[in-house]
């Protein structure tokens, strides 16, 4: 394998989006000790240890840049408002979350928060009003995988099957991504969107498991 930093860390967030995060893990712990002060495998690392709820590890590895001013610093801001809401702290995600959107100028960035503002609402359960933001933004229409379940669920929770379903088949689609096509199975069993393989689990499970899926995507995704 190439010694090269960013070859490295490539093929690591390969193999993540794959689902093979011990392997994906071995490989940035492998970077941080050949390139100790490169800050992308510190970080990813940070995500990946928020991913198992090991937040003793995460919080050992994670150095947060305040104010955020580079793309970097925002992303890695994000990793711990993830861990605000692993932990319970929806208010402060959310203060963090809305406080970035008004001072990040990068793109791929703002989608994440605004992914990730969205994912919160979920938590909240307020689907009324993700559809009215969802049908007036533009932000809807340039969406990936993870916006895809998202969108799916907001549509189908609010009785909008149709366009659950536009959103639906980009994700049914991809089994060799684990936490995009198991997000599409729970969907599908939830709200009878298609014929996929069902879990049989009770309403509330499945409910719980899909926004821990959700989570993980965000997570996996930028």
């Amino acid at each position: 394998f190439p010694n090269d930093v960013v070859a490295k860390n490539g093929y690591a967030e390969v193999l993540k989006s794959l689902g093979d995060y011990e392997t994906a893990k071995e490989i940035y712990l492998e970077v941080q000790r050949e390139f100790p002060n490169d800050q992308y495998s510190l970080h990813a690392l940070g995500r990946m240890y928020l991913m198992k709820n090991n937040f003793d590890k995460y919080l050992k590895v994670h150095k947060l840049v305040t104010p955020p001013k580079t793309k970097d610093d925002f992303y890695h801001h994000h990793s711990f408002i993830i861990y605000n809401i692993k932990i319970g702290e929806f208010e402060v995600a959310e203060k963090l979350l809305k406080l970035g959107l008004q001072n990040c100028k990068f793109y791929l960035t703002t989608h994440l928060y605004n992914r990730t503002l969205r994912y919160l609402k979920i938590l909240n359960n307020d689907y009324r009003a993700l559809l009215e933001e969802v049908e007036k933004s533009s932000y809807a229409l340039n969406t990936n995988l993870v916006d895809d379940v998202i969108h799916t669920h907001i549509y189908a929770e609010n009785g909008k099957k149709e366009q659950a379903i536009s959103y639906f088949k980009e994700i049914k689609k991809v089994k060799n991504i684990p936490v995009i096509y198991s997000s599409a199975l729970l969907l599908s069993e939830l709200y009878n969107l298609n014929g996929l393989p069902k879990k049989g689990l009770p309403k509330k499970q499945l409910e719980e498991k899909l926004k821990e899926k959700e989570l993980e995507a965000i997570l996996t995704f930028y």
